[in-house]
């Protein structure tokens, strides 16, 4: 066989070998990702709970203090002066613009 014959036959072979072959045709693609990370919410009291002064009664006693600080008792327990009863309060902290929900459940009882 000639030198130019050899050549083809070759050719030939390489692209049927290529054809025919089972690799898979390599493809890419391009995308794009983003995120935004935030600042963890904080929270810190600023004000603790105080129920005031108080004489214990005769059965349960259940004394209420509003956020605003007001006190009520649906028992027997007499409700005294001279220490004022406050709710306690909180800072809640945490990225700007971005909404805090913190849920207790109503009302919080202390045994």
């Amino acid at each position: 066989m000639s030198t130019k014959m050899t050549r083809l036959v070759l050719a030939l072979g390489a692209m049927a070998a290529g054809l025919f072959s089972n690799q898979a045709i390599a493809a890419s693609a391009n995308a794009s990702a983003s995120a935004q990370v935030v600042t963890a919410i904080s929270i810190s009291n600023t004000a603790g709970l105080n129920f005031g002064r108080f004489a214990k009664g005769t059965a349960s006693d259940i004394i209420v203090v509003s956020t605003g600080g007001i006190r009520t008792n649906a028992g027997t327990a007499v409700l005294q002066t001279g220490i004022a009863a406050t709710a306690a309060a909180f800072t809640v902290g945490g990225d700007s613009g971005l909404r805090k929900l913190c849920i207790t459940p109503s009302p919080v009882c202390l045994t």
